[in-house]
């Protein structure tokens, strides 16, 4: 009996489809207890559970009248369009507020469960000791959990990693057709442009990052808000989200942002494993720079490509907390 449980944990983890299984379900239990308030943490899960809701009884919203003295009421599109797709069939079943809360409980659990699917499919030892830490982040966990776009977002972009990294420098329709949904989905597409940029300033691979640069300019033409999402998305990410001008005028919370060491003080543990990280990175860097083998290179490549993702958001969390 003894033997059974010692040698338990091995085998389900050499069965990868059933531990995908209880990871999925241990993880959405705890999104579950996270979510089992009777609020929202945040107020825009109001917004997207009546935009749904708008959808599924009258198509497309097309008017914002709601807000006159906003800019929404001349230059409004619906810029999570996808995501609010996605919401539908669980609206057929409960009420849009329960119903976005039970979708924010699956899209959180499907995201960690897809960071752990992508360090198995580059063999990572010890994987899930990584997804273990990953799910005590606390600002991290915060924005995940949040019955909005955060976590699904999160899924979409790993799945665009995964794409690029085992890309052999062809064109590719899978990462075009991602990256085309992922414009419906998120405002913030402009990320998976930069992880894609990043990757070819890496490697020199040109047609993966060209790939998702065609999926991206078609999912901003052929649009049901053509052309007047292209007005919204320099208001909306480029003049609010770079630029901000919270010094002059009240923004969203998630949009103020942190001061170094407010951030280290929430997540110590996790800055530590980052600099022992960037110290094993420049150890290993010229051995892998010149790496003969193939498969060195790409490692080289992937490795790089992620830890300047990771320093570009670093900033970025400095400057507005939603880029957690």
């Amino acid at each position: 009996m003894l033997n059974f449980i010692v040698d338990l944990p091995g085998k389900i983890l050499s069965r990868r489809p059933l531990a995908y299984l209880l990871l999925f379900l241990v993880v959405g239990a705890y999104f579950l207890w996270l979510n089992s308030t009777p609020s929202f943490a945040d107020p825009d899960s109001f917004y997207h559970a009546k935009i749904a809701e708008l959808i599924k009884n009258s198509g497309p919203v097309k008017d914002f009248y709601w807000l006159p003295f906003t800019t929404l009421d001349d230059i409004y599109i619906d810029h999570h369009f996808l995501y609010h797709l996605i919401l539908i069939p669980f609206l057929f079943v409960f009420n849009p507020l329960l119903a976005i809360k039970i979708s924010a409980v699956i899209f959180a659990a499907l995201a960690i469960l897809a960071f752990q699917w992508l360090l198995d499919k580059f063999k990572i030892k010890y994987s899930l000791v990584y997804t273990i830490l990953l799910l005590l982040v606390h600002q991290f966990i915060f924005r995940i959990n949040l019955a909005k776009i955060p976590s699904l977002s999160l899924i979409f972009l790993l799945c665009f990693i995964y794409l690029l990294f085992t890309n052999k420098n062809k064109w590719s329709w899978l990462i075009f057709g991602l990256s085309f949904a992922y414009v419906w989905l998120y405002g913030g597409w402009p990320i998976m442009l930069g992880i894609g940029f990043v990757y070819f300033l890496t490697s020199l691979k040109a047609k993966p990052f060209l790939s998702a640069l065609a999926g991206i300019i078609c999912g901003l033409v052929i649009n049901p808000y053509f052309p007047t999402n292209l007005k919204f998305y320099w208001q909306q990410t480029f003049q609010i989200g770079l630029i901000n001008y919270q010094n002059v005028i009240d923004v969203g919370g998630e949009w103020y942002g942190m001061s170094f060491f407010s951030l280290v003080q929430y997540d110590l543990f996790i800055i530590i494993l980052f600099i022992l990280a960037l110290l094993i990175f420049f150890i290993y860097f010229k051995k892998s720079a010149f790496a003969k083998a193939a498969a060195d290179r790409q490692n080289f490549f992937n490795s790089t490509t992620l830890l300047i993702i990771s320093i570009i958001f670093f900033i970025l969390t400095l400057k507005s907390q939603r880029n957690i």
